[in-house]
Parts: structure tokens; C-alpha cells; sequence
């Protein structure tokens, strides 16, 4: 896979399709590991695109969480606006409160879940800190 600093320096449409650990407890609970697979697609002339959160720990049923662009400069971040209810592996349902994806130019991918009812419990990827910056580990598998 090509380092994002050379993805998203294209003039022109970009996408990409990835999947990423968040294991990194910002906000201590009972879920410890998830697996996010994400796409997103942006067009730098018209400066608009999207991303979605495809499913969770490689389900094969399909979350589909549509995630908007925060606007801030020089960074393709995104975060939904609607909860969606999930079924982990284990059987537990949770509610996906907030979903934000970080895609900073010239750095790896980052990204991090509230999860609950008013998003109690926090998990990122694990380089990323405090701020909401940081790099992530990619990895393969899925359905």
C-alpha cells in the first residue's frame, strides 16, 4: 500500500479502502479491541468527498455509517452525525455514538469510536494521543 503522503497528494479524485485497530482506551470500559474498515473518497478541485465506517471487527454484515468532513485545513478528517446500533463478535449490542477517521497529509491513518449511549467509552488507534492526533496501524482482514 502507498504511504498517504503520496494518496493524497493527487490532483483529482482519491479513494481508498482500509481497516484499522483501535485498541487504545482513552476512556476505559468493557470493549477493549475494534476493527474498523473504512473507505472514503474526496475530490481536491471540488474540495468535497466523504468517508464511511463499512463495518465493525470484520462483520460481514455491513455498517455503512455515512461520516462527513470537519473542515480542517490540510487534514481529511470525518465524523458521523447519526448513532448506529452494532452486534460485536462477543453477541453484545453497543451504539456507535461517534465515529471520527483522520486522514493528516504526509502521516498515517487515525481514528477513534465513543461508544454507549452518550458515548461513555473511548477508543482510538493506538498511536493516536489526547489531541486527536496520530498515526495508525493498518491491518489486513475482513470479509
Amino acid at each position: 500500500m502507498a504511504p498517504l503522503s503520496t494518496t493524497l497528494q493527487h490532483v483529482g479524485l482519491a479513494s481508498e479502502t482500509f481497516t484499522l485497530t483501535l485498541n487504545k482506551q482513552l476512556k476505559p470500559g468493557p470493549i477493549t479491541t475494534l476493527t474498523c474498515k473504512f473507505s472514503y473518497i474526496w475530490d481536491f478541485p471540488r474540495n468535497i468527498g466523504h468517508a464511511t465506517l463499512v463495518n465493525v471487527n470484520n462483520g460481514c454484515d455491513d455498517v455503512n455509517l455515512w461520516m462527513s468532513p470537519l473542515g480542517v485545513k490540510d487534514q481529511l478528517d470525518f465524523m458521523n452525525s447519526e448513532h448506529n446500533r452494532v452486534t460485536l463478535p462477543s453477541g453484545e449490542t453497543t451504539v456507535l455514538y461517534r465515529v471520527i477517521l483522520d486522514l493528516v497529509l504526509g502521516k498515517e491513518r487515525a481514528a477513534a469510536v465513543m461508544l454507549g449511549e452518550n458515548g461513555d467509552e473511548i477508543l482510538a488507534t493506538e498511536s493516536r494521543d489526547e489531541s486527536g492526533k496520530g498515526q495508525a496501524a493498518v491491518v489486513k482482514g475482513g470479509c
